[in-house]
């Protein structure tokens, strides 16, 4: 978990601080003080930066859940799947559980993916950050 929360939070740091100044400024002095308005302006640009790192996250975090299953071996997981095929030599059994996780963290790449259709609408998928 903390391999996918630091990137995300680095990412949306960077966003937040990624406003331009210019529009800022004009913010600041059309209301006079840091509110709302420019908060919820700051979270519009940080969204660009928050999405491709809860991508990344994602992915990150099936991988760190399969290989804590793996570790910790709890019965009827995916990483214990994984162990018992390996330990009886199973290559098809093996293979099939690595393709039901690469499923998972496609789907959930998918999902963000969708979701930052639908709140990002306004750029484009090619607009360079």
């Amino acid at each position: 978990v903390m391999v996918s929360f630091f990137p995300t939070l680095v990412e949306a740091t960077k966003g937040r601080a990624a406003a331009p100044r210019e529009i800022v400024w004009y913010y600041r002095d059309i209301v006079g003080l840091p509110s709302p308005t420019i908060l919820g302006m700051k979270a519009r640009y940080a969204l660009r930066h928050l999405f491709p790192a809860l991508k990344v996250s994602f992915v990150l975090t099936v991988i760190g859940c399969i290989v804590g299953e793996m570790v910790l071996t709890p019965e009827q997981t995916i990483g214990e799947l994984i162990a018992r095929a390996t330990s009886y030599s199973s290559e098809t059994l093996r293979f099939l559980a690595f393709v039901v996780c690469a499923a998972t963290a496609l789907v959930g790449y998918a999902l963000i993916e969708l979701l930052e259709e639908v709140l990002c609408w306004w750029e484009s998928p090619n607009e360079e950050t």
